[in-house]
């Protein structure tokens, strides 16, 4: 433990680390659990990204010292010198990244959270609670675009998370500042008189030909708790949460234009405006305890999904959650298997949360209602999707407690119930363990009991007594410094429901092995080659066979910021009583050959179940894209995917998504964007008995105007397009129109 000597402004200072760091040894910095003082600020705080505040010369000097990628834990080749102070309501951060050529700089105007890939940032991680298992992250740009995630030492990252916080930067002659205010009401914290020390680490991402990324720490690879490597800051106390409520009201107009004949006749009808007002409230008990309710909300999608092939898939698509009353908390609800997925929770007319921590013990509970049941029925083969139109009640349960330094054992309860007959109880306890630094172990039980209406039982081929079932999880993972390995296996009976989750697959028992060796360069012809490989076997609970087999992969970084992977396969697969032997072959590539575009291609080719017919196949899919940034604030993004299936020469079907963006970024703050999504499959009626319609095809596009002065401050006006067409034995019918929408949609935190 360590403090470190106070040195002239950041804002003014161009000198090299050696020097600042006065007699201090530089391999100081490579130890573990270094502890930095913060110190509280003695006067008036201002975000504009000049550090020439009193405070900021008082402050305990934090370098970025150590390279972490591409190379591993080498000293840094650039200077990066940062500085952490607070007072009564913010913690503050101010950092000069240095650098030799500052005309390479990337710093392109873009939408807040949009900076995660190709732009020069600083990332500060703060764990409040020092208990090495979550940590709150906070990113700015050399533009001063925000961004903010979650780290979850069991999840990884998740970006959905928005917190209200300030930033600032400025390019300099001599690289960029950035400063940015986190209101300590944003955050969670133990809630406490006492003197608290917080775990942190500060990145610097620098993307050039490698995504260069320097640290304050050490990144030991061969230990897989990465929080746990992170230095501490000392000295946070009286630290004032004010009212701590937050009130979002909302209002949203539509006006919206649809076909009331069927389609494709009649005309256009322009139907009644639709004014809704909804309000969001969030009430911190505590500092490490909050209250979240909605009532009315508005949960619709401005942000419209990104387009999936969906012709030859036997179980379904997930997609991600992006509505903000489900996001706060959700790394909490999280478990090895997916029993929580809020979108299950389709039409939502009110809800209820409460998350927080205290001490080793984790605490979450949500409610809501919903005006539909969205039912996801699984299988051993595949799974079927319904919506009810009944009102059903939702609830969550969560607790989960840590044991020791890096463990953690927890249970949940979920139940999905209506009015009439239908019930869906799961219940679960789960562990995450590290027997060892490069150890861990995951592992879940499940139990369920579920009814089904009789008249929805009928309906989706289920019965309408009451039937259970359970499941088991378990993973074993090794990872050293170029060595890794796992081992799971998993049990879900036939009678498994998870209706609040997402588990699409049911009576199945099975297990993979797989291991990897990375070979690690620094610059030149490489930085990353691996060797990948696991074989897996899988049957349902009679013994019956469902997939088996084994598989390879090549994976190649370099320069460029390109990868490149070569993904053999060979597998075994039974369906609707067939067994085929089934070889495959996936492939792609991803570059950055110059700084504002990105090139990418992958695909496979190979046999494949026609899950519609049953039978094998080849099939063959592609699937380009591209980014490219168009001067400071002009953006431009295409994916597409082609997906042909052929049966002894025959094809049987050719699928198609495309989509097409196009965003002018006015201000870190404001964007107009354009997207266009269109897709089409053609199926052959001569492979395909008992086909209704030979192609259906659609055409979806959105103008979008948005202004975010935070996360939840907003104003969104938008207009959206949708048409349709087919084809049959009767004739084609061109894409025509079936809905036009104009939308506006208006946001204000209120933080009394």
């Amino acid at each position: 433990m360590f403090t470190l000597v106070a040195t002239p402004s950041l804002a003014r200072g161009q000198t090299p680390q050696s020097e600042l760091a006065g007699s201090e040894s530089p391999e100081r910095h490579f130890q573990r659990d270094v502890v930095f003082d913060v110190r509280r600020a003695a006067g008036e705080m201002r975000v504009d990204a000049h550090l020439d505040e009193p405070a900021w010369e008082a402050a305990d000097r934090i370098p970025l010292p150590i390279e972490i990628t591409p190379g591993d834990n080498v000293p840094a080749g650039v200077d990066t010198d940062c500085r952490v102070t607070f007072d009564d309501r913010n913690i503050y951060l101010g950092c000069v990244a240095h650098d030799p050529d500052p005309a390479s700089i990337r710093a392109y105007v873009t939408n807040r959270d949009g900076i995660f890939g190709n732009h020069d940032r600083i990332s500060f991680l703060i764990d409040p609670f020092d208990d090495r298992r979550r940590g709150f992250v906070f990113e700015v740009s050399a533009v001063g675009v925000q961004g903010d995630l979650i780290f979850d030492e069991r999840t990884g990252f998740d970006e959905s998370w928005d917190a209200i916080w300030a930033s600032e930067a400025r390019i300099t002659g001599g690289g960029y500042v950035i400063e940015a205010a986190i209101p300590f009401r944003s955050l969670r914290f133990p809630s406490t008189g006492e003197v608290q020390t917080w775990r942190f680490w500060i990145n610097r991402m620098r993307p050039r030909s490698e995504l260069v990324v320097m640290r304050t720490n050490t990144r030991l690879r061969g230990e897989s708790c990465q929080l746990c490597q992170a230095h501490r800051l000392r000295g946070f106390t009286g630290m004032e949460r004010g009212l701590n409520i937050e009130l979002v009201p909302t209002l949203t107009a539509r006006q919206s234009s649809s076909r009331e004949a069927t389609f494709p006749e009649g005309p256009l009808v322009r139907g009644r405006p639709d004014v809704e007002v909804g309000l969001d409230a969030r009430w911190s008990l505590t500092s490490n305890l909050a209250l979240n309710g909605t009532v009315n909300p508005d949960f619709s999608q401005v942000e419209a999904d990104a387009v999936q092939l969906e012709a030859n898939n036997a179980f379904a698509i997930r997609f991600p959650e992006k509505r903000p009353f489900f996001l706060e908390g959700a790394d909490l609800f999280g478990t090895p298997m997916e029993v929580v997925f809020t979108r299950s929770i389709a039409d939502p007319s009110g809800g209820l949360k409460l998350t927080g921590k205290s001490g080793p013990h984790a605490i979450g509970a949500l409610a809501a209602i919903d005006e539909v049941n969205a039912l996801l029925i699984p299988g051993p083969q595949g799974s079927r999707s319904t919506v009810v139109d009944e009102r059903v009640a939702s609830t969550v349960l969560r607790y989960r407690r840590d044991v020791g330094a890096n463990n953690t054992l927890g249970a949940i309860y979920t139940g999905r119930m209506s009015e009439g007959a239908y019930r869906n109880h799961v219940a679960g306890v789960d562990a995450f363990l590290r027997p060892a630094r490069s150890l861990t172990w995951s592992t879940q039980a499940l139990a369920s009991v579920t009814r089904y209406d009789p008249a929805v039982a009928a309906t989706v081929s289920e019965q309408d007594e009451s039937f259970s079932g359970q499941a088991v999880y378990s993973n074993l993972q090794y990872s050293g410094p170029s060595w890794y390995g796992s081992i799971s296996g998993e049990v879900r009976t036939e009678g498994l429901r998870a209706d609040a989750g997402f588990l699409p697959q049911t009576d199945i028992r099975r297990v993979n092995v797989s291991g990897a060796y990375s070979l690690r360069g620094r610059g030149g012809a490489y930085t990353l080659l691996q060797a990948n490989g696991g074989a897996w076997h899988g049957e349902r609970m009679n013994g019956e066979l469902t997939a088996e087999g084994v598989w390879l992969n090549l994976y190649y970084e370099g320069p460029w910021q390109s990868s490149a992977w070569l993904n053999p396969e060979r597998r075994r697969q039974s369906y609707r009583g067939e067994t085929h032997e089934l070889l495959g072959l996936w492939l792609g590539f991803d570059l950055r050959p110059l700084p504002w575009l990105r090139l990418g291609v992958s695909g496979n080719t190979g046999d494949e179940i026609d899950f519609r017919n049953a039978g094998a196949g080849r099939v063959l899919r592609v699937s380009p894209s591209f980014d490219a940034q168009i001067g400071r604030h002009v953006e431009l993004g295409s994916r597409h995917s082609l997906q042909r299936l052929k049966k002894d020469g025959a094809e049987v079907f050719t699928a198609r998504v495309d989509e097409l963006r196009g965003v002018f970024n006015l201000s870190a703050r404001a964007f107009v964007r354009g997207v266009v999504q269109y897709r089409r499959t053609a199926r052959n009626p001569e492979t395909n008995p008992g086909l209704e319609r030979a192609s259906d095809e659609s055409l979806f596009g959105q103008v979008l105007f948005s202004y975010k002065v935070n996360p939840l401050t907003v104003a969104f006006v938008g207009l959206t397009d949708d048409r349709a067409g087919f084809g049959s034995a009767e004739g084609r019918t061109p894409l025509t129109p079936r809905g036009r929408t104009l939308f506006v949609k208006l946001g204000y935190a209120w933080r009394p």
